[in-house]
Parts: C-alpha cells; sequence; structure tokens
C-alpha cells in the first residue's frame, strides 16, 4: 500500500520543480530500501497476484495495482558495476554508473535484512557516475548491500543483493611515503582547463578532487576531451621517483584518458604514459626534478575527461 501512495505522488508531482524531484527521490528511496518486504529478484520484477475472490477488498485492490519495482537491468542505456574501489576495516567505496541520470542509496548491514542506509549527497542532482561509501564498519565482517535508484520520472530500480568484506584491523595500512601532490602534503592546483558545469576548483567535480587522496571523488573538465589539463605546484622542488594516476571515465563511454603527458615548469615534457584502463590508479616509475607539473590528456575518448586521483612520491631536493 506504501509503495502504491508512494507511486501516486511521484507521478503527480515529478514534474512541479528539480527540488521536488529530490525530494520526493529520497521519500522513494527510504521507503524501498528500508522496508523489508521490497526485495526482489535481480532478473524478475514483482509481478501482480490475481485473486480467485471477486470479492475483494479495497487494501487487497490496491496492493495488486501497485507499481512492481525495475531491476538494474531495466535502466535505459543499461548499468555498470558495482566495482568496489577502496576498502579499509571501517570502510568500503563502490562505484557504479547508470545509463540515464538518477539519485541513489544503498541499504547495507551484516545480514540481507540490511537496517543501515549510505546515501550520496544530492546537491549535484541526478547524475550518471556513482560513488558511494558504507562508513563505520567492523573490522573483518561481511555486509551485505543492495542498490536502489530513482530516475528523475520517479521510476525506481533495485539490484540484487551484493556482499563485500572489511579488511583485518591489522592489515588497514598506513601511508609509509608522502604523496607531494595532495593538497595534505601543501600542493595546489594553480591551472586547469575548465571544471564541470564552472564550479570551482574546491567544489564538487572541481580540480581539487584531484589531489584530496580520495578515490570517491574526482576531477572532471567541462567537456574538454583530448585538450584536458591541470597543472599543480607542489610544497617545494622535488625529485620525483614516481606517480600515479588514475583516470575517470563514464558508463557513455566518454571522458577516460588512455595516456597522457607531465611538463615541468621549465619546459621538460615526459610521456606519453598509458592508461589501460579506468578501474584502478596506474603507476609509472620516473626520475623528475621540479616543483610544479602540468598534466595534459593525450589521447582520450572525448567528453568530460579528468583524473580520480594524481600522486607522486619522492623526497624534497635539495
Amino acid at each position: 500500500m506504501l509503495s502504491c501512495i508512494v507511486g501516486v505522488i511521484m507521478r503527480n508531482f515529478i514534474n512541479s520543480s528539480w527540488k521536488m524531484t529530490l525530494l520526493l527521490n529520497v521519500l522513494v528511496l527510504s521507503v524501498v530500501a528500508c522496508g523489508r518486504n521490497t526485495a526482489v529478484s535481480p532478473t524478475t520484477p514483482p509481478q501482480n497476484t490475481p485473486f480467485a475472490d471477486s470479492d475483494m477488498t479495497q487494501a487487497e485492490t490496491a496492493e495488486t495495482t501497485r507499481t512492481p519495482l525495475l531491476t538494474l537491468n531495466d535502466i535505459p542505456n543499461g548499468f555498470d558495476g558495482p566495482t568496489i574501489i577502496d576498502i579499509t576495516s571501517t570502510t568500503a567505496t563502490i562505484r557504479f554508473d547508470t545509463g540515464i541520470p538518477t539519485v541513489c542509496n544503498a541499504p547495507y548491514g551484516e545480514t540481507a535484512e540490511y537496517g543501515q542506509v549510505a546515501t550520496i549527497p544530492m546537491l549535484n542532482g541526478a547524475t550518471l557516475d556513482h560513488v558511494l561509501t558504507f562508513p563505520d564498519l567492523k573490522p573483518d565482517t561481511t555486509y551485505h548491500y543492495r542498490i536502489t535508484v530513482t530516475d528523475i520520472n520517479g521510476r525506481v530500480y533495485q539490484s540484487e543483493d551484493f556482499t563485500f568484506t572489511t579488511l583485518p584491523e591489522e592489515e588497514t595500512a598506513v601511508p609509509q611515503k608522502t604523496n607531494w601532490l595532495s593538497l595534505a602534503a601543501g600542493a595546489k592546483v594553480t591551472g586547469v582547463s575548465s571544471n564541470f558545469g564552472g564550479a570551482t576548483n574546491e567544489d564538487a567535480w572541481g580540480a581539487n578532487m584531484a589531489i584530496d587522496g580520495r578515490t570517491s571523488t574526482a576531477w572532471s573538465s567541462n567537456g574538454d576531451g583530448d585538450n584536458a589539463w591541470i597543472e599543480i605546484t607542489l610544497p617545494q622542488k622535488t625529485h620525483i621517483r614516481q606517480l600515479e594516476v588514475w583516470t575517470r571515465t563514464m558508463s557513455n563511454n566518454t571522458a577516460q584518458i588512455f595516456s597522457f603527458t607531465v611538463t615541468t615548469e621549465t619546459g621538460d615534457t615526459f610521456g606519453p604514459f598509458d592508461l589501460p584502463d579506468a578501474n584502478q590508479p596506474y603507476l609509472f616509475d620516473v626520475d623528475i626534478t621540479a616543483e610544479r607539473l602540468r598534466f595534459d590528456a593525450e589521447v582520450t575518448n572525448g567528453g568530460n575527461t579528468g583524473f580520480v586521483e594524481l600522486a607522486a612520491y619522492g623526497e624534497p631536493a635539495e
């Protein structure tokens, strides 16, 4: 009955404004994610059950005509993921892409009864690429989760039950080397081709997201394709021995950088360096002494190209 009421609300008011859409999406997601009776098969949406008895009650009639949940396979233009992109003893982060703009959440817990819900802030509205973090987890514990997404028309899509296992507490790695390209080390962005939607460097999708030390964020250019670039000034002149680079991508086969070059403040250019895929960061042995590095996209598949994270390892130059 509750899902029927929510469906009616969504149909009547979904076109009134985008803000209203977001609020109603939250309502739908909360109802769907937390209700014990909303779990569905990954391939078979719930079906209306016919009643032989012609004297059905009004409640029974409403139950049989409720709007069924759809599966992730029903999302127009497809669904890609989920992929575990970061896991520790207390957190896990997943990434997935939807073929149309959606908002999402993921109920999770130690059993398929879940009990908690992870969400993504909806400040930027519906999106194609999603990065979601499960916080406050127990070490060495298997967790269940289920993805629920809602499009701007109020259609709700739900996944099967997935699992992941957190690391034992003693295996949570403590960084042993300094990333001289990170905000934490004192690096700063001193130039960028563009930020998605005209954002500042500090906003979501801004240039700082490539050096913030988090794999759950990314810098996205505003459609620069092969012309995307970002320039970062290190806290001091550094003898760089390794570069680590992770390209972003999108489910519509755009936004991915396949190779890039690095240029120092003296005009010395290194590369191109190849990035085989967007599933992980890639490490490159180099011998560069510089105080400023500019990363230029060389070969891409166009669109809102950018980086998930950039890193440089070495030691201060004498």
